[in-house]
């Protein structure tokens, strides 16, 4: 008898072990925001000289962190070429960081850029201490003592550093290092040499806004005047005096900084002023070396975008020798990043533009100004990404296989068109293509899953079978969760449009019919529909799964991805059409999956937060409660380049201005409206949501509000995220609270 007992108990012990061994551990947004499902990124750069990339590898633990290479042949590691534990020679300035967080090869790899303690200047902006590690002689040097400095390159002859410092262009010679101030006229607020204001970040994507030439004799660089645009306040509170910060912005209709291009000569260290035109209402937004080193082409936009000119101009003297071609796009010309690629024979380059109403390849002639269409279909290319003369290959990043993906392709561009898919795996993929063109590194990543690494040959061939990162870290630490996995879906809007949207169903453990948190972006200049894994944004939606809510995302009319027409539909309009189409997905999924139509909320941050708030005011009742994150409420308070794109000049578009102002709108308002908005964003200033609140106020309407002192645009606080865990805690006591009028 005690040995049945025995047995059991023996057995009820096992069952119980196994019990607990399935239990699933409780997503928490603590260990979200402090990095306990992050996924492994190594940010690997290329060398030079072979084929062959180099990433970073760290150990917290024991304080090491280094450059390690790594051989894309073999795909074999082969060599650690600089730790932060290196021991340097003595005498040798001493390493004076513990870890660093990018680096940069010089162009016959001998020495690297150490970038240390960055600090974000605008959006993406940043500036750093630098260091310069030369491989050879085994020592490391400040690029600069006198503070962090902005965009640091090298020369393409191996000879000079080149970076920004407080608003000046400065050159270092790497054999001497003797610094020349190429500028001595920047300053804050003023005059920025080098690069990007606010304005040509935020509306062209811009940081370095110089360029050596092929031969590293001569620096073509944009100095910015800034002198009379606007500046805006920005408060400090954490000080007890207040600080205030005079921060240049250019708003709607308002003055913007004026833009002119010089050139320096190394040798000589004279300046010309290249002629791009007397017109200061215009944007320049890239200038290239023509191979020679001797002329350049220049980029330009009217202030409304609408006309784009390509000009050949002279380097000796700055004058233009002749404009290559003029392109009138209504309502706007679409601007791509580094936009112009030579061909060494310096007679043609390739461009990437909306002539036919998608984003494709042309190639031009410089000397007569015909372009020749090399890629065609309903689908956008992004990024051109090499170009081989060699085999007459041209490189590039487009969604040919789905707008919400991105994969390498390759085409001739020469003879017959041939396009050729290079990336397999569905998702979204980020390629490092080696010099010589015979391999590229594929960082890809879908929408459930994170990053996983892999090396391949140009002519798609796996060099390995296993990938070199498959982050099984993550993998085992979500296998002890309810990780819900997302789903894409298509709708049709009433323009018979595609939309493409995702949807992340509630935890199974919720019965009954379930709430739904539909969020939004909406903007012309990104998809929030894409197959690729978001970090802590992903595991944070999932987490309301885990409260119980359905989390969906869609894009509606105005976003890229699907052509000119569709990103333009919405121009001068701006919330109709995406109103409509997020209602449009609002009943698909209540149609579809089990929700209470009485419990669903909106939520959007920036251009997703101004849809939201138009959608609680203009279109109230579509929802039950929404959440605007830092929304745009006045377009008129908003930066020049974005907003006269999509609504032109408020002085010529007025009403439009007016009628999309949620404030116009407030009589509509019927309650359930949470505002949340950071003191020192700098991108949508804190005016907008205290706008609407004084509306709302005024009108003895019922809100919530919820402001986070000296937190800018992003409401985050970097590795160990508080504010982001404090804004998703509140946001989830506003979505289960009742009392919201």
């Amino acid at each position: 008898m005690k040995k049945f007992i025995f047995v059991v108990l023996l057995l009820q012990s096992t069952i119980l072990g196994l019990a607990q061994k399935n239990e699933k551990i409780a997503l928490t947004l603590e260990d979200i925001w402090t990095g306990k499902y992050d996924q492994k990124d190594i940010l690997p750069q290329l060398l030079n000289t072979k084929p062959a990339i180099a990433f970073i590898r760290a150990d917290k633990a024991t304080n090491f962190e280094g450059i390690l290479t790594l051989d894309m042949v073999t795909g074999s590691i082969i060599d650690t070429i600089f730790t932060n534990q290196t021991k340097v020679e003595q005498g040798v300035t001493p390493i004076t960081f513990t870890f660093f967080e990018d680096f940069t090869f010089s162009p016959d790899d001998s020495k690297i850029l150490i970038r240390s303690e960055k600090q974000n200047i605008y959006t993406v902006s940043h500036k750093e201490f630098v260091f310069i590690w030369d491989d050879v002689k085994k020592t490391l040097k400040p690029v600069s003592t006198d503070g962090k400095i902005s965009a640091a390159a090298f020369s393409p002859n191996n000879e000079w550093i080149s970076y920004v410092r407080d608003a000046n262009l400065y050159v270092r010679n790497l054999n001497n290092d003797n610094t020349k101030a190429i500028t001595t006229d920047g300053a804050a607020g003023s005059i920025i040499n080098g690069i990007a204001d606010e304005v040509y970040e935020d509306g062209f994507g811009l940081h370095q806004m110089y360029k050596w030439n092929t031969q590293g004799t001569k620096i073509a660089y944009i100095k910015i005047n800034q002198a009379f645009v606007r500046k805006v306040p920005i408060t400090n509170y954490e000080r007890s005096d207040l600080a205030v910060q005079q921060k240049v912005y250019a708003k709607a209709g308002e003055a913007i900084s004026e833009a002119s291009l010089y050139i320096y000569d190394i040798k000589t260290e004279s300046t010309v002023k290249v002629d791009v035109g007397a017109n200061p209402n215009q944007f320049i937004t890239n200038f290239e070396w023509l191979p020679n080193g001797n002329s350049l082409v220049v980029e330009k936009l009217d202030r409304l975008q609408q006309v784009h000119t390509i000009i050949h101009s002279n380097a000796k003297n700055g004058n233009a020798l002749k404009t290559i071609l003029t392109d009138t796009s209504l309502p706007y010309k679409k601007t791509f990043v580094n936009n112009i690629k030579f061909l060494q024979d310096g007679n043609h380059f390739f461009t990437i533009s909306e002539k036919d109403g998608y984003s494709h390849i042309y190639k031009t002639n410089i000397q007569n100004g015909t372009s020749q269409q090399l890629t065609k279909g309903k689908w956008e290319v992004k990024e051109i990404k090499a170009i081989d003369t060699a085999n007459e290959q041209i490189y590039f990043i487009a969604n040919e296989n789905n707008a919400t993906e991105q994969h390498l392709y390759k085409t001739n561009y020469a003879k017959k068109y041939n396009l050729e898919k290079l990336t397999k795996s569905n998702g979204w993929h980020h390629v490092l293509i080696s010099n010589d063109h015979s391999y590229f590194f594929d960082k890809y990543t879908s929408l459930n899953e994170p990053f996983v690494y892999k090396l391949y040959k140009t002519s798609g061939k796996e060099i390995s079978n296993k990938a070199l990162i498959e982050n099984k870290n993550f993998k085992a630490s979500i296998a002890n969760i309810n990780f819900a996995n997302a789903n894409f879906f298509e709708i049709k809007n009433d323009k018979n449009n595609k939309l493409n949207g995702w949807v992340l169903n509630a935890s199974n453990k919720k019965t009954g019919k379930k709430p739904l948190l539909l969020y939004v972006y909406g903007g012309n200049n990104k998809q929030e529909v894409t197959d690729e894994w978001t970090n802590r944004m992903a595991m944070t939606f999932r987490y309301f799964t885990e409260q119980g809510y359905v989390v969906a995302c869609v894009d509606p009319s105005g976003t890229p991805g699907q052509g000119k027409t569709f990103r333009t539909l919405t121009n001068e309009q701006l919330a109709t059409q995406a109103i409509y189409d997020i209602a449009a997905a609002k009943k698909y999924l209540i149609n579809q999956y089990n929700i209470d139509a009485s419990k669903t909320t909106l939520m959007g941050w920036s251009y997703g937060g101004f849809l939201t708030s138009m959608a609680a005011t203009k279109y109230a009742g579509l929802f039950n409660k929404y959440i605007a994150i830092a929304p745009v409420t006045n377009w008129r308070n908003y930066n020049a380049p974005f907003t006269e794109r999509l609504i032109q000049l408020p002085g010529d578009n007025a009403e439009i201005y007016d009628y999309l102002k949620p404030e116009s709108h407030i009589d509509n308002y019927k309650g359930g409206l949470l505002l949340m908005h950071g003191t020192a964003d700098d991108n949508v200033h804190l005016q907008h949501s205290l706008k609407l609140s004084k509306a709302l106020t005024e009108s003895d309407y019922y809100y919530d509000i919820q402001i986070f002192a000296d937190k800018n645009h992003s409401l985050s606080d970097g590795n160990i995220d508080k504010t982001r865990m404090n804004l998703f805690k509140k946001i989830l006591k506003f979505l289960n609270r009742q009392d919201l009028d």
